[in-house]
Formats: structure tokens, sequence, C-alpha cells
């Protein structure tokens, strides 16, 4: 017994002596930049340019610790590296609200035709406000700028009172609310899931949603106010389903499936004596959903063959307009 506690005095006496002080130096705590094993946003750690406030030019985890102001014609957060993680810690990135700049970007092109391509691209967990663009991952719009960006995914961030809400290509967003001013979201070969997304602009407004190629799932799209004949949602090659897709104002129209499937939607127009609820071209179905509060109900945009089938209507004065092959539908 003797023995045993002398061998335990011996080895604590020495563990003490290998570890050292446990009791810290007096003083403030000095921060490493890093967070276990995330990077500090920083000028230290990833210094901006004359474009940036700050560029992460190294793949890696990054943490933003504090707001983010962005003045002028400039990026909060450039992104330069593939494999890049931003989480953005419950902070905001905040412009003035005069239609400049991005809060969080990779690179424009010089040549005007494109920009930098890079993949594996993460962003969650933050706001960003009152920017020309809130997040450009991707094309540019009006077929200005064409970015090959492969694998980005957003969760849980918020952009709002933005001309453009966000430009995605090849990306995953959910859980997330994106309220603009022109363009709320335009995506490329991407999927939407549990989001808001909403337009609230009225001059020069494009819509709500625009979306090629990708998968709307259980999203709530609306336009509260716009420019003459907009739609809440423009879907091409795309599937919709399980949408709540609404538009306030008179002339504009919710949706427009062109080459598209919506399935389980809730498809709310603007009021009786008002524009199409939902206008069909090039093949498009709508099934199981629900058309309200419009002077049409479904519209076929050209002669293709498009199915209705289990759809109902409520407050439409013209279910049908144009050619559709119908099937098990209630109220037409």
């Amino acid at each position: 017994m003797h023995r045993a506690a002398a061998v335990l005095s011996i080895v604590t006496t020495t563990a003490a002596a290998q570890v050292g002080a446990l009791t810290p130096p007096p003083g403030p705590v000095q921060e490493s930049g890093r967070f276990g094993n995330r990077t500090e946003l920083s000028q230290t750690n990833t210094p901006g340019d004359s474009n940036s406030v700050f560029k992460i030019t190294q793949p890696g985890h990054y943490v933003l610790t504090s707001n983010l102001d962005v003045v002028g014609d400039t990026t909060g957060i450039e992104i330069a590296s593939d494999h890049v993680f931003i989480d953005l810690n419950g902070r905001v990135i905040r412009g003035t609200g005069d239609g400049s700049g991005a809060g969080i970007a990779i690179r424009n092109g010089t040549s005007g035709f494109e920009g930098e391509s890079y993949r594996n691209l993460g962003i969650r967990n933050g706001s960003i406000a009152d920017l020309g663009t809130g997040i450009r991952l991707g094309r540019l719009i009006f077929g200005a700028l064409v970015f090959t960006v492969n694998g980005v995914t957003i969760d849980s961030v918020t952009v709002s009172s933005c001309d453009i809400g966000a430009t995605l290509l090849d990306a995953t967003i959910s859980n997330s609310t994106v309220i603009a001013n022109r363009l709320a979201l335009d995506v490329y070969d991407s999927t939407v899931s549990s989001c808001v997304v909403e337009l609230r602009g009225t001059d020069d407004t494009v819509g709500a949603l625009n979306a090629t190629d990708s998968a709307i799932r259980g999203s709530r799209i609306s336009l509260v106010t716009s420019g003459f004949g907009d739609y809440a949602l423009q879907a091409t090659g795309s599937s919709v389903e399980g949408c709540t897709i609404e538009a306030a104002e008179s002339d504009a129209v919710p949706a427009l499936l062109d080459g598209s499937v919506a399935r389980g939607c809730r498809v709310i127009g603007p009021g009786l004596g008002s524009s199409s609820a939902l206008i069909m071209l090039n093949g498009s179905i709508a099934s199981n959903c629900l058309i309200s509060d419009a002077q049409f109900g479904f519209t076929a945009a050209d002669s293709s063959a498009m199915l209705v089938e289990s759809c109902g209507v409520i407050r439409v004065n013209i279910p049908v307009a144009g050619s559709f092959t119908s099937r098990n539908n209630a109220g037409f």
C-alpha cells in the first residue's frame, strides 16, 4: 500500500513537471486567429484588396466574428479558392443601401464573359443586407457572365433588401430566406428546399425566383410588389414540389412553367379579374395542385402536349384556357 502511494506520488510529480503550471498568466487572452479548426476572417488572416474587405485564398473553414460593413462597389468576402466554408456566426454583412457592392462573391471575369472557377463552397448561419447582390456564386443574369462553380451549399442564411438576392450554380440552398428588390433568387442546376423567396421591388423587377434545370421543394415563393407582368416563379426544365407560390400585384403571374413539372403546389393569384395563375408551355405538367384567386387558372401558352391532373380551382373565373389533357380534376 505504501509502495503504491509512493509510485503515485512520483508519477503525479513527474506529470506536473512535464505539463508546467496550469494557472494562466495575468492579462487578457490573446487571440490566435484560430477557432478550433476555423480561421477568423480578419485583415491579418484574410486581407482584402481594392475589390474586397476580406479575401479567402486558401481552402479551409472560416468564421466571421463581428458584423461587416461594405462601402461602395466592393465585396464583403471574396472567395478565391476551392473548398471554402464560411460560418457567418450569426453576424450581418451590410451595405449602404445604394444598390452597389456584394456580400459574398467570386470575382467577376475581366473579359465580360467568364469569371473565376471554384468548387466545394459553403455558407451558413448569418445575414446579408442592403447591397447590390447578396451572394454571387453562380452565373449573372441576362447572360452577361458565366461562372463554373461546382458544389455550393448554403444553409440558414437570410438575404434582405438587396437588388439581387443570390445567383447560384450547382448549389443546394436550404432553410434560408431571400428577399430582394429586383430579383430574389436565380438558380441553375440547383436545389432549393425549405426556403422563403420574396420580391418586393417596384421598378425594373425581374421576378422572385428564376430556376433552370433545378428542383424547388417545400418553399414559399412570393411576389409582393413588382413591375408590369412579372412572375413570382419562372421554372425552366425544373421540378417544383410542395411549394406555395403567390403574386399580389394585379398584373403579375404567380408561376410560369416551361418544360417543367409542378406537383402538390398551392398557387395563389392576385384576385378575380386579374391575369393567369399558372402559365404552362413546352409540355409542362401540373399534378395535385390547387389554384385560386385569378381570372384564369391554367393557361396554355403554346400547342404542345400539356397535362393537368388531379388539380382543383377555387375563386377562378376560367379554370382552363388553351389546349390541355385533363384528368381527374375538381371544378373543371
